[in-house]
C-alpha cells in the first residue's frame, strides 16, 4: 500500500481575520495546507508542532505584546526550544 504524501504546510500568522481569510484562500487553492495563527503564541505552537511547514506569511505587528512577527520568524529559524 503507497503512503499518502502529504502537502507542504504554510504558516499564516495574522490577528485580522479577513486578511487571514483571503491568504489563506489564496494558498489553498495553490494546493498547500495552511496552519492558522492569529498570536505569537499560537505561531510558536505552530511551529514547534508536527506539521511540515515550508514557508509562512507573518504579520509584523500582530499588537499581542507578544513580539509579533519578527520573533515568529526567529523562533521559526531556531527551531523548538
Amino acid at each position: 500500500m503507497a503512503q499518502a504524501i502529504s502537502k507542504p504546510a504554510v504558516l499564516v500568522v495574522e490577528d485580522d481575520a479577513m486578511i487571514r481569510e483571503i491568504v489563506s484562500d489564496v494558498l489553498e487553492g495553490a494546493d498547500f495546507d495552511v496552519l492558522y495563527a492569529n498570536s505569537t503564541q499560537a505561531a510558536f505552537q505552530a511551529l514547534d508542532g508536527s506539521a511540515r511547514i515550508v514557508a509562512a506569511f507573518l504579520d509584523v505587528d500582530l499588537g499581542d505584546q507578544g513580539g509579533g512577527g519578527y520573533l515568529v520568524a526567529r523562533h521559526g529559524r531556531r527551531g523548538p526550544t
